[in-house]
């Protein structure tokens, strides 16, 4: 799991690989969890849905930095 600040370090392209790779992660402990296998315990998949809620935070403050920085210039 990362830290903000180290995400906050990465590219776009960076954030939007590692997005799809907790998706990907977090639909295989889920779907394990389901199995009914132990060893993908809840707080596993709690921290997997945090990473993935601060990476698209990260990328829509972005969005929005630029489309003000394009609005101030008209």
């Amino acid at each position: 799991m990362k830290q903000t600040v180290e995400l906050r370090r990465m590219s776009n392209d960076q954030l939007k690989n590692r997005l799809t790779d907790l998706g990907n992660s977090l639909m295989r402990a889920v779907g394990r969890n389901k199995a009914g296998k132990p060893e993908d315990d809840s707080m596993y998949i709690r921290k997997l849905r945090k990473e993935k809620a601060r990476i698209l935070t990260l990328l829509r403050e972005r969005e929005l930095k630029i489309n003000m920085k394009k609005e101030k210039k008209q």
